[in-house]
C-alpha cells in the first residue's frame, strides 16, 4: 500500500513509539548533528539534571538499561526523532498515535497532552516508584515466541497455585503473570524470578519451535505487583495541567483512543499494572482505516511486532537517519535538513 505523492491521507498512518526495551548505547548518534534533537536533549536534562547526552552515547549499558534512566532517555529520544520529523515533513501529520508502555507517554507528549518537561519528569517519577517496589534481581520480565496467550495462560496459573498452596511466602498477589500481549506470536511474562524460572522450565518442556527472551529491564513492569503505585502515580498526576491529545492516542489498557484528559489520569495510574493490549490496539488502527505504521524512537521492535500482526501493512522506521530520510521521502515531503 502507497499513498500519492501529493499528500498523504491523515487517517491512513499512524505512529508509534518504543518503550523500555529497545534502548541501546548510542542510540542517538546518526541524529546529533541536528539542531532540534540537540536542543530536545538538552531540555530533557536540565529538567532532571542529568546529562543525558553523556549516558545516551556512553552508557554503560547497566547504568542506561535501569529503570529510572532508561525511561526518561526512550521517552527524549522517541519525542526528539518526531520533532525532527514534525519540522521536516510538517504536511505528514499522522491520523493515529499510540505508545508500548513507556511509549504511551511518548505518544501523548507528542500528541501534546503534556509537555516534554513535565512528561520527562513524569516518566522519572513513575521509573523511580516502579524500581521502589521491588530491588534488582527480585523480578524480572521475558517474551514468549511460539506459543499461544492461552496455554501460555494456564502454565502461569499452574505456577501461582503451586507456589501459592507450597506456602511461600510473598506480599505479592500473584507470582507470575501474562505482562503484554505483543501478537500472536509473541506475549510477555512479568513476575518474581524464582516463579518466572519455574514458568520458563514448563514452557521449555512443551518443546516445539519455543523461545524466550529475558529482556534487559529492571522491574516487574505490568504486573500486580507494580499495583501499589497506582494511587501514588494519580496524585502526581493531578499536579500536572494534562491536555486533550491534540491527534488521536489509543492508550494500552483498553485498545481505545482517549477521549478526555480525564480518562488519561483515569487509566495511567492502571497502565503501570495493567496488560499491554498491543495486538489489539493495532488491530483496532487497522480496523480504523490505518495502512501504514510509522516506529518514532530507536530500534526496530514495534516494526517487527507490527509485521506479525499484520502482514498486509506498510511498516516505516525512524530509528536512524537512513530509515528516517526513507520515511519522510515515502510520506512524499523532503526538504532540506538544516544541521550544524
Amino acid at each position: 500500500m502507497g499513498f500519492n505523492i501529493n499528500g498523504p491521507v491523515k487517517g491512513q498512518i499512524a505512529f508509534v513509539f518504543p518503550g523500555q526495551g529497545s534502548q541501546s548505547i548510542g542510540m542517538m548518534a546518526s541524529f546529533r548533528k541536528f539542531p532540534i534533537v540537540k536542543e530536545t536533549i538538552e531540555e530533557s536534562s536540565d529538567a532532571l539534571n542529568v546529562n543525558l547526552f553523556k549516558l545516551i552515547d556512553d552508557g554503560p549499558e547497566e547504568k542506561l538499561n535501569l529503570t529510572i534512566n532508561t525511561q526518561p532517555a526512550m521517552l527524549t529520544c522517541s519525542l526528539a526523532i518526531w520533532k525532527l520529523f514534525l519540522s521536516n515533513c510538517p504536511s505528514c501529520i499522522p491520523g493515529y498515535f499510540a505508545g508500548h508502555s513507556l511509549g504511551e507517554y511518548s505518544a501523548l507528549t507528542a500528541a501534546n497532552a503534556f509537555t516534554l518537561t513535565e512528561a520527562v519528569e513524569l516518566v522519572r517519577y513513575r521509573a523511580d516508584i516502579m524500581q521502589s517496589i521491588t530491588s534488582p534481581g527480585d523480578c524480572g520480565m521475558v517474551a514468549v515466541i511460539g506459543l499461544n496467550l492461552e496455554l501460555i495462560q494456564r502454565i502461569c496459573e499452574e505456577v501461582n497455585n503451586e507456589y501459592l498452596l507450597n506456602g511461600a511466602e510473598t506480599h505479592f498477589p500473584k507470582i507470575v503473570e501474562v505482562a503484554n500481549i505483543n501478537s500472536d506470536k509473541q506475549t510477555v511474562l512479568s513476575g518474581v524470578k524464582e516463579a518466572l524460572d519455574t514458568t520458563i522450565e514448563k514452557l521449555n518442556k512443551l518443546g516445539g519451535n519455543v523461545r524466550i527472551v529475558e529482556l534487559p529491564v529492571s522491574a516487574p513492569f505490568h504486573s500486580s505487583i507494580l499495583r501499589p503505585i497506582g494511587s501514588l502515580l494519580a496524585k502526581k498526576l493531578e499536579l500536572i495541567n494534562i491536555q486533550k491529545p491534540q491527534i488521536s492516542t489509543l492508550g494500552n489498557y483498553h485498545a481505545e483512543i482517549y477521549g478526555s484528559v480525564e480518562e488519561i489520569r483515569s487509566i495511567l495510574p492502571k497502565q503501570a499494572h495493567s496488560v499491554v493490549q498491543w495486538k489489539a490496539s493495532i488491530d483496532k488502527m487497522v480496523q480504523m482505516g490505518v495502512g501504514v505504521f510509522v516506529e518514532c524512537g530507536p530500534g526496530k521492535v514495534l516494526s517487527g511486532l507490527i509485521r506479525q500482526i499484520n502482514r498486509k501493512v506498510k511498516v516505516l522506521s525512524l530509528r536512524d537517519y537512513d530509515s528516517f530520510y526513507q520515511t519522510v521521502e515515502y510520506l512524499g515531503k523532503v526538504t532540506e535538513m538544516e544541521t550544524e
